[in-house]
């Protein structure tokens, strides 16, 4: 038997094929692949019938792949069997009309002598030039033939043992290449690379740039800030207030009597307009401690009432250490204020910035650019650009003039601002002259970073918590909720409840970077949503300014280490009237197309949030959404997604950002879903809520899932040029991405959402 025909006769021996070996892929002239994956005899046969008629299309050969077909239909299992007999039936078909072709004298005897060479399962190169060779062109190599219309040009036959078909320039695939672009997955045409090494995945935030190629394992995380040299006078904005402010133990005792009792129905109005007094705090950090102690007798433990008044007195008699920085392994290298810019990491190390005359900026807040530093657009992009391209120069190793040569896919948010992604898509095309463009939402990338085709995301960033649902790898856009508190408003939380029990650093200044870099070392270290850890326990942390020795204090806490975090499910202490007045967007933007795209119109999740507010005038969707708790949020969003998905979505929450690092938050969660989904969905008994794995940190987890999509060649078909993106702009957006725009219309008329749980905690 032939050795083309014994291959086949061992491939198609079991339905899984392992990867072809060097020779066997070239003898039967397959087309060779990046990354070989283990084929099914089926996956064989089908394949074949594309390249036959791709090749019958393109009049170039095709005789190899109608043999592994004919094979295929003799030796294969019997689905196989049937499949390549009816291809080969309509091949049959097709090559006999085209030999009774009276019209075309020599298409007919091409294709009469076609009909009869696949008749024979060996071909000799001496017999076919014999009888082709009047009509077209012979290339005859090892058994393979390609037929054209040219001169006759005959090619010695190879011994069975040479390394001819060993070579890659000699498969059938490689010679036809030129009529099909193919590019490897990650580089341009004729650069054999690893496979994303030319693509870099960039994911901008409130907080922190991850950045790095989609060849790495890790991204670079780099702080997402920039100290600017500003002139004389320059009046910076004022500092953000996150939380109302929580009243000291001296303040609590020069407050007058507790006003009366306010009605239900003035209550909400202060809500809606964000005024709290004082009292009015007090009951609601005391809420908070009600329902942590409810869930501590819950469970059984034990909660002390003196806590929190033994770690006052503790912290109280606390001075602090002089430590030598001779012998300080975590001293601080100080920059010196020269230059007239300064990013990253050493904006931290800068002594001083507003002293020496420096503006430190934050580009970006939430999902849109930062307005509070920037008087125009133009001013925000230029820092943007300058911070990206520093971080691709200094540490990716990629200069400026090489930019055409890579790709960039970028991470938006879920609920994202359409003119701020156009902004940085023109910057990146335009101005930066990056070959191409792929836009890739946050939920999406999360969900396939972790594994999963359909779940629930909640991403807790540093400012803003998003939450949307993710079915079979597309997000369905009217599950989306932005909650306007993340990391920051716990940090600072912690800070106002320190100072409850007589902080030992009472100078602590939440605006100047180094007292906030002691805060947050302070919130990930002490922060917990355990209840068996809420326990009277000392964390040491340090203090440095420049030119000042560095000091060592300790600092005592009970509760305050829980009390913190469960803002996330008790956000009624977020001042959101003073955030949103803070953070107005104060630039006119042109009109975009497609308002279906991006943020201008609230989602069903929002709606179904806010419903028992519509007896009010003028309600604003958007931000009523933002004040719900983070558990009630989800709930809302999975609901959105209609009543037969939304118990799916319930059944796989994904937590993912900085804040999900926070101990316990994955049992705190979903302890207090099942409280609100079982009683209001049917059939459903428990839900799962789900974070990074063990050894991944969930604030890159997103990167890495687009990290992993940027090495595959599946996204060739979402890449955005420059060309296509001067045409169409924003409209790209609709075929070369997977953002949803279809409109959920769910029954509200179903189970209600726990207004009366949301209202209390919000």
């Amino acid at each position: 038997m032939h050795l083309l025909t014994l291959l086949w006769v061992v491939l198609f021996a079991t339905d899984a094929l392992a990867a072809p070996t060097l020779s066997s892929h070239y003898l039967l002239s397959l087309p060779p692949r990046d990354i070989p994956i283990p084929k099914s005899a089926m996956e064989h046969a089908v394949e074949s019938w594309a390249m036959i008629n791709k090749a019958r299309a393109q009049n170039v050969d095709y005789l190899p792949h109608l043999m592994v077909l004919k094979n295929a239909a003799k030796h294969g299992p019997a689905d196989v069997k049937e499949f390549a007999a009816e291809r080969i039936l309509k091949w049959k078909k097709y090559i006999k009309q085209q030999a009774q072709n009276k019209k075309q004298p020599m298409q007919a005897e091409r294709a009469r002598l076609i009909l009869k060479a696949s008749k024979e399962q060996t071909l000799s190169g001496a017999s076919v030039t014999k009888q082709l060779g009047a009509v077209g062109a012979v290339v005859v190599s090892a058994g393979t033939i390609g037929v054209g219309v040219g001169a006759l040009k005959e090619v010695q036959i190879r011994n069975a043992s040479s390394a001819y078909l060993k070579l890659e320039t000699n498969a059938i695939w490689k010679r036809n290449a030129p009529s099909i672009e193919r590019e490897p997955a990650g580089g341009s045409a004729g650069e054999p690379k690893i496979p994303g090494s030319n693509v870099i995945v960039i994911h901008p935030g409130s907080r922190w740039l991850r950045i790095g190629r989609a060849s790495d394992q890790f991204p670079l995380s780099i702080p997402h800030v920039i100290a600017r040299k500003v002139a004389p006078g320059h009046q910076e904005p004022p500092p953000l207030r996150r939380i109302w402010k929580i009243p000291t133990p001296d303040e609590v005792k020069a407050l007058g009597p507790k006003p009366p009792q306010k009605s239900d129905i003035q209550k909400r109005l202060d809500d809606m307009r964000g005024e709290f007094t004082p009292h009015e705090v007090i009951e609601c950090i005391a809420s908070i401690r009600e329902a942590l102690i409810s869930r501590m007798d819950f469970y059984g433990i034990p909660y002390d009432g003196h806590g929190s008044r033994e770690a006052a007195i503790f912290n109280a008699a606390v001075k602090p250490e002089e430590v030598d920085d001779n012998t300080n392994p975590y001293r601080m290298d100080w920059v010196r204020p020269e230059g007239d810019v300064f990013l990253g990491y050493k904006v931290f190390a800068l002594a001083n910035p507003a002293d020496a005359g420096y503006s430190v900026r934050w580009p970006f807040y939430g999902n849109s650019f930062n307005s509070r530093y920037y008087n125009s657009v133009q001013e925000v992009l230029a820092d943007i650009q300058l911070m990206w391209e520093t971080a691709m120069s200094q540490d990716l190793r990629i200069n400026a003039k090489d930019f055409n040569s890579y790709s960039i896919i970028l991470m938006i948010p879920d609920w994202f601002d359409k003119h701020c992604v156009s902004h940085l898509v023109n910057m990146l095309l335009v101005q930066m002259k990056f070959r191409r463009v792929c836009i890739q939402q946050e939920g999406y990338a999360a969900c396939l970073g972790l594994g999963h085709s359909s779940a629930c995301v909640v991403d807790v960033g540093a400012v803003k918590t998003s939450v949307a649902c993710i079915e079979d790898g597309l997000l369905l856009s009217e599950t989306r909720i932005v909650l306007d508190f993340g990391g920051d408003d716990v940090t600072e939380f912690m800070h106002g409840m320190l100072n409850e029990i007589a902080f030992p650093y009472p100078n602590a200044d939440m605006a100047k970077l180094s007292d906030l870099n002691v805060m947050d070392d302070l919130k990930a270290r002490m922060s917990t949503l355990l209840e068996a850890d809420v326990a009277a326990k000392a964390y040491d942390f340090f203090v440095r300014e420049p030119e000042k020795p560095t000091l060592k204090y300790f600092v005592k806490a009970y509760d305050e280490v829980i009390v913190a975090p469960m803002l996330l499910f008790e956000p009624r202490i977020v001042d959101f009237r003073a955030k949103r007045q803070a953070n107005q967007k104060r630039w006119d933007f042109p009109s975009i197309e497609d308002c279906d795209l991006g943020s201008e119109r609230p989602t069903e999740a929002m709606r179904i949030s806010t419903q028992h507010l519509r007896e009010s005038p003028v309600l604003d969707v958007p931000y009523e959404a933002s004040k719900l708790p983070m558990d009630v949020a989800i709930f809302n969003s999975a609901r959105a997604a209609g009543p037969e998905k939304s118990k799916k979505f319930l059944q796989t929450v994904v937590v993912v950002g900085g804040s999900a690092r926070i101990p316990g938050v994955i049992h705190a969660l979903e302890s207090r879903l099942q409280a609100i989904a079982i009683p209001l969905i049917p059939n459903i008994e428990r839900l799962s809520v789900v974070s990074a794995p063990r050894d991944t940190d969930p604030r890159v987890l997103a990167w890495r899932g687009i990290s992993v999509l940027g090495r595959l060649e599946v996204l060739n078909d979402m890449w955005i040029t420059q060309n296509e993106w001067d045409i169409l702009g924003m409209r790209c957006l609709r075929e070369r991405s997977l953002i949803d725009r279809s409109n959920i219309r769910v029954d509200v008329a179903g189970p209600p959402p726990p207004l009366a749980q949301a209202e209390q905690r919000m």
